[in-house]
């Protein structure tokens, strides 16, 4: 037989083996469903996970014993291997499989169920004991709280009282700051009064001393004026005199004159 024929019939030969391995594979994934149940969600993501890892695991196969050619009769040996494998084995594996390993976790699922029983006897207890506490604490919260508010009721009484109280203090003493202010202002208005009426009193004393002044000046001012025109009259009668006698003066020189060109003109006829 050639060489390559007998290459081509052993790649042929591992392509079914690997047919057959992935689904092995798979059936590990659909013996932990059986044991665990699984969303369909998370069936879709472990499909979708297991081929992409299956795929690079097969182009590994492929590139290593064929350089990466991928040829029809390694998918059809492929495909051949799976489908032998799924019809022959795949539930007699998966079926005995899981038997195994549930009679195998058999004692454990009894010592879980104990353990879940217990565990259930203990919390229903504890929840009753937990509501049991739960009501007396509700009660109690309720005996405190009504309490509460009763001393919350008198120290407010208390303290309304208090605030009563110094608000009437407070009224009191700022009624007597409000007397004594008025009683201050009355005293200053009392002293601005008499300030007033003494400023008015002088100022009237100084007005009547300024009047007097002006009285005097006017009396001293007429004095002066009437011995001004006493003077002034005494002046003018002097100088009427002075003008008489001058004038008596003159016509007394004037007739001795002519008593004197009279006598001449008598010397002269004489």
């Amino acid at each position: 037989m050639n060489h390559a024929i007998t290459i081509e019939v052993q790649f042929f030969l591992i392509s079914i083996l690997w047919g057959a391995f992935i689904l092995l594979a798979y059936d590990a994934l659909r013996i932990l469903r059986r044991l665990i149940r699984h969303n369909v969600f998370i069936v879709a993501v472990q499909d979708l996970i297991f081929w992409v890892v299956a795929s690079v695991f097969i182009f590994s196969m492929i590139y290593r014993e064929n350089d990466g050619i991928i040829r029809g009769f390694c998918v059809m040996g492929m495909s051949i291997g799976m489908v032998l494998y799924h019809f022959i084995l795949s539930n007699l594996i998966v079926d005995v499989i899981t038997k195994i390993i549930q009679t195998l976790l058999q004692p454990f699922a009894m010592a879980v169920k104990m353990m879940k029983r217990s565990f259930n006897f203990l919390f229903k207890k504890v929840t009753q004991l937990l509501k049991f506490i739960t009501k007396r604490l509700k009660k109690w919260r309720l005996s405190v709280r009504i309490s509460l508010k009763k001393k919350k009721q008198v120290s407010l009484v208390k303290r309304q009282k208090k605030v009563q109280q110094k608000a009437q203090q407070k009224a009191l003493e700022n009624k007597k700051k409000e007397e004594q202010k008025l009683t201050k202002n009355k005293a200053k208005e009392t002293q601005k009064e008499k300030e007033t009426q003494k400023e008015k009193e002088t100022q009237k004393a100084k007005e009547t001393q300024k009047a007097k002044e002006t009285q005097k000046a006017k009396e001293t001012q007429k004095a002066k004026e009437t011995q001004k025109a006493k003077e002034t009259h005494k002046a003018k009668e002097t100088q009427k005199i002075k003008k008489g006698l001058d004038q008596k003066d003159k016509s007394i020189t004037d007739k001795i004159k002519i008593n004197s060109n009279s006598k001449e003109k008598l010397r002269k006829v004489h």
